[in-house]
């Protein structure tokens, strides 16, 4: 005994409501089930998942918009501790590739070999770093290194290390003046 579509488009027209609410307490209780097989279907059907996320996303512009700007306004601190996490996390993984590059294969001062982070520079061979810094602009050091395949004329030394080294060439250049 089988019904038109017909009589299921009418029966559905006349029965909305009460269809989309019993729907909605059915996925509510059944919410860990839905999702997995949500995802299950999501992964054998990538494209067509994508297609409708794509559709949904065309149709509903205003009301994406204000669930972002939503969340957002609620959880803008934990976003920007996020944020911030992140940024400071590749730039110390940044920071430790290009003062290991330049600290004999290791990120340690070359001059007397200690090996805290917090405590290591780079230093520039030729005591040139104040005019390369304005050359620079706002790029970091260590992205610059990077991008140039890292170029000779660099050390990694410890900040006792770059001291010793500036009062050394301030002396050099006081003794040269006089």
């Amino acid at each position: 005994m089988t019904q038109s579509k017909e009589w299921y488009h009418q029966y559905y027209l006349k029965n909305k409501e009460r269809i989309k609410l019993r729907t909605k307490k059915y996925a509510s209780e059944h919410r860990e089930w839905a999702n997995k097989k949500s995802y299950e279907w999501n992964k054998k059907n990538p494209e067509k998942a994508k297609a409708i996320q794509k559709r949904y996303a065309e149709s509903h512009k205003e009301l994406i918009v204000k669930r972002r700007r939503e969340y957002y306004s609620k959880n803008r601190e934990l976003l920007l501790l996020k944020s911030c996490g992140y940024h400071i996390k590749s730039g110390l993984k940044l920071k430790r590739e290009v003062l290991s590059y330049y600290g004999k294969g290791k990120c340690q001062c070359c001059i007397c070999d200690i090996d805290n982070l917090d405590c290591l520079s780079l230093d520039h061979i030729k005591n040139n770093g104040a005019e390369h810094r304005k050359t620079l602009g706002y790029m970091s050091i260590y992205s610059f290194l990077k991008r140039q395949g890292f170029p000779s004329g660099y050390q990694t030394l410890c900040m006792n290390c770059q001291w010793i080294k500036k009062a050394e060439h301030q002396r050099q250049r006081r003794t040269l003046s006089r």
